[in-house]
């Protein structure tokens, strides 16, 4: 049943539909700046480490580690303040997907870094055995988060069509298309460049055609 303080909120909502596109276009692409700077950051991720490679490896991931848990993020706030039960599967998977990321980032991606570069390692480096290791476990969970990741955007692009439109297929296609392809891309270039790219732009457009078409909807319904 709608309440008055339900009606208050619809008309405050169908008020700010009538946001100016710049601030809307300024949201998009806050909404997408994770998945950009991920792309950013992955055009100079050096394709296997090495000893050469080993100090840039650990600390581009180390830079990376507050950017990773904004993708799943930005996914999240794409249900809006929703307490509906697909609003909260999305944000319980998000945030599995930023732990597991996390972890990867730190195992996979400083941990070996870090034992691996001539400039920290003491005697003959690390075995092996405990490079592959952290590398198991990282790719184990970061695998996890992807998963995660991936289920959370076909429900998101479901969501967006269901209450958008057909407008929202062609960015939520991308969505999926591009969550599939981080499962094993990571941002290497140029394939997880270009997938962590996609993610970015497809979560923006998502948010550009949810501002003027779902918010009185959603104070509704929440």
């Amino acid at each position: 049943m709608t309440t008055a303080a339900d009606l208050g909120y619809t008309l405050e909502a169908m008020e700010s539909d009538r946001l100016p596109a710049r601030r809307l276009l300024l949201r998009a692409a806050l909404f997408a700046l994770p998945g950009v700077a991920l792309a950013a950051g992955g055009l100079s991720h050096p394709h296997t480490l090495t000893g050469e490679t080993a100090a840039y490896w650990w600390r581009l991931h180390v830079a990376l580690i507050p950017v990773f848990p904004l993708l799943g993020l930005a996914l999240a706030a794409l249900v809006g303040r929703r307490r509906d039960v697909l609003a909260w599967a999305v944000r319980v998977l998000a945030y599995v997907y930023a732990l597991g990321y996390t972890a990867l980032d730190m195992l996979s991606g400083v941990a070996t870094g870090y034992t691996v570069d001539p400039a920290v390692t003491v005697g003959d480096g690390p075995a092996p055995l405990a490079l592959k290791r952290l590398y198991g476990i990282g790719n184990d969970l970061g695998t996890i988060g992807a998963q995660a990741f991936l289920i959370a955007s076909v429900l998101v692009a479901i969501d967006a069509v269901r209450r958008i439109g057909v407008r929202a297929a062609p960015p939520g296609l991308v969505l999926v298309v591009a969550s599939v392809s981080f499962l094993d891309s990571h941002i290497y270039p140029w394939r997880g460049v270009v997938t962590v790219l996609a993610i970015g732009l497809a979560t923006g457009w998502l948010c550009w055609l949810r501002a003027p078409a779902e918010r009185p909807q959603e104070a509704l319904s929440s």
